[in-house]
């Protein structure tokens, strides 16, 4: 009777374990980004330093000696900044960046392939 009973609270200490181990990682799977991000990229030799706002939704960086500061806008797939003619587009670790002509909402021509520094 103790070994069924010793049994029985090994299985059941396990299943918990499981369960709050699960119920950790899907908890931190749907955390947040952090309000401010700054990542460094190059951009064909070009260096680039991006700080996203998440609380304000834009992103800023210098290209061609020109500060910019895009808005958030929808993308399909990973993060679209839009705006002064310029699109800034992230998926990933790679981001895009491509000139918009007036009009237009999204980008045609791009200027550079970005990766993110390491």
């Amino acid at each position: 009777m103790i070994i069924r009973i010793s049994g029985l609270l090994t299985v059941l200490a396990l299943i918990a374990g499981v369960g709050a181990g699960a119920f950790a990682q899907s908890s931190s799977m749907g955390a947040a980004p952090p309000a401010k991000q700054k990542v460094r990229y190059d951009c064909a030799g070009l260096k680039v330093i991006a700080y996203y706002d998440n609380v304000k939704n834009h992103v800023s960086f210098i290209y061609g000696d020109k500060h910019y500061q895009l808005p958030k806008v929808k993308a399909a797939d990973g993060a679209r900044y839009l705006g002064k003619g310029l699109e800034w587009w992230e998926k990933g670790s790679a981001v895009t960046l491509s000139s918009v002509d007036p009009g237009a909402t999204t980008g045609d021509t791009v200027l550079a392939n970005c990766t993110a520094a390491k």
